[in-house]
């Protein structure tokens, strides 16, 4: 399970970790203060080696909302997926 996201999830890579069984690897990268688009930017998913059975979950968009963005939000996540639809 791959966690990615701004301040907000601070802590979330342990706490998962530690409610999953000892099958699970639990690996994230939390960047405070970041936008939607640095977040799921394809340098961070090239940082991890996914595969089809990778979990992966991210939380953002607070940021861009705060600075209305929110339109960019909707944007970067259709993005993102077209992306990963690409290579998976």
């Amino acid at each position: 399970m791959v966690i990615i996201g701004n301040n907000h999830f601070k802590g979330s890579v342990l706490r998962i970790g530690n409610y999953l069984s000892a099958k699970f690897e639990v690996c994230g990268l939390i960047k405070p203060g970041a936008g939607l688009e640095n977040i799921l930017g394809k340098t961070v998913i090239d940082s991890f080696t996914l595969t089809k059975n990778d979990v992966l979950v991210f939380s953002g968009g607070v940021n861009d909302v705060y600075n209305n963005n929110s339109k960019q939000v909707i944007l970067q996540i259709v993005k993102f997926y077209r992306t990963i639809a690409q290579t998976y």
